[in-house]
């Protein structure tokens, strides 16, 4: 596996050194910090609660700086992302990880899935909060298989994020080839319309909890933007994706956007 990842990286190293470059200026916004060693302000620091002179006030301050952010990669793992669109898949990921490993950004990445015929949804953790160096190989194991309950997988997501990571801004990125599908017995039929609504309901609950989320549209083919209209009936923010060279920027572009 490193040596697929490696090729894929050295594809695209001009890409992912090029996002490096110019990712403070794509995702600084406003953010809050606190300023101490006041004699009065607008709380206190109890571990200077010693100091002889008092100051153990802070200030809220704002300034410019990138967000403390925790991103979660949710991959469509179902069968129709076979061939092209799951190689897409482990390009992007293979970017995205490069290049927000490089500027210290927390994320995970995990691949979804339903087993068709079983009421079981899987989600295989490929690159955990607290990934080691060598978990990146993790990605090349990406596959295409069954169907997808996106709605079940999206509450999982939220509560992985909640329990796994403390940053202030928390972002869940859906990246899927269409709708969710999923049949688990005669009497359960999880498609179109229901899925899709299910799956926007869902959403709109998570934002309102206050996480974020986006979705990424991979198309099979240059010019193609079906996968993109169907996304749009399930989430609010979707971008579409018809070459890998795009999508960082395209990416970041919309999360900064969530910082403004």
């Amino acid at each position: 596996m490193k040596k697929a990842y490696d090729n894929i990286y050295n594809r695209y190293k001009l890409n992912i050194n090029s996002y490096n470059a110019k990712f403070s200026q794509l995702l600084k916004g406003n953010v809050d910090s606190k300023d101490g060693k006041f004699s009065f302000g607008s709380g206190i620091e109890s571990k200077r609660l010693g100091d002889l002179k008092k100051r153990y006030w802070y200030r809220n301050v704002q300034g410019i700086d990138i967000p403390d952010i925790a991103i979660l990669f949710l991959i469509d793992g179902s069968g129709s992302m076979a061939g092209a669109i799951n190689k897409n898949a482990i390009i992007s990921s293979v970017i995205l990880h490069e290049v927000l490993s490089k500027n210290g950004i927390e994320h995970a990445i995990v691949e979804h899935r339903a087993i068709f015929g079983e009421p079981l949804v899987k989600h295989k953790i490929l690159v955990d909060f607290n990934y080691s160096k060598n978990d990146k190989y993790n990605i090349l194991l990406l596959d295409a298989d069954e169907g997808t309950r996106e709605g079940l997988s999206l509450m999982w997501a939220k509560k992985y994020l909640i329990e796994h990571s403390r940053a202030e801004y928390k972002v869940i990125i859906c990246i899927s080839d269409g709708y969710p599908c999923h049949t688990a017995n005669d009497n359960d039929d999880y498609s179109p319309p229901v899925s899709t609504k299910d799956t926007h309901n869902t959403a709109r609950k998570i934002e309102k909890e206050g996480i974020s989320i986006i979705g990424v549209a991979l198309e099979e083919e240059k010019g193609d933007t079906s996968c993109y209209e169907t996304l749009k009936e399930v989430y609010d923010r979707v971008i579409d994706v018809d070459d890998m060279k795009h999508l960082t920027t395209q990416l970041l572009n919309l999360v900064s956007k969530l910082f403004l």
